[in-house]
């Protein structure tokens, strides 16, 4: 049966939906894909960092690192891209890149292009502007008329 009657609406009998909590990117994790297995990942980044700084280690087959601001990247559209080698390497994306380092959301893409599952450990770092100290703010002493 077609239903193509102007002004008629359907209805959704039923929706299941299945939300998993985000990975800690800071913290670091174990991350296992199987072959030709790509998986997305995000850290946000604040306004005063310099660095975004990804790491991989024990490793034992090749990976695909990509980058991109605000927008998950693909094996062709990606801001960054490396491949690490085991047993580990890394990926940097600083203020002097091109396209920069940005404030707001990265999404990471980790792609394993071989024939064979793997594991490895990803910890994510920032680097952050040193925070400067408050203005020092030295008090007058007043003297009075010595007696």
């Amino acid at each position: 049966m077609i239903d193509n009657a102007l002004g008629h609406t359907g209805q959704v009998e039923d929706l299941r939906i299945r939300i998993f909590p985000a990975r800690d990117l800071l913290a670091g994790s174990f991350v296992t894909l199987a072959p030709n297995q790509y998986d997305i990942l995000y850290v946000d980044v604040p306004p005063e960092a310099v660095l975004l700084h990804v790491a991989l280690s024990q490793m034992t087959v090749p990976i695909d690192v990509f980058l991109r601001h605000e927008v998950p990247p693909t094996l062709t559209v990606f801001d960054k891209h490396a491949r690490i080698s085991p047993p580990g390497g890394e990926l940097t994306l600083s203020r002097a890149d091109i396209p920069p380092l940005r404030p707001g959301r990265y999404f990471i893409g980790v792609y394993n292009p071989n024939a064979q599952s793997t594991t490895f450990l990803h910890p994510w770092l920032l680097g952050r502007r040193p925070q400067r100290p408050p203005p020092h703010r030295s008090r007058r002493h007043q003297h009075g008329p010595r007696p």
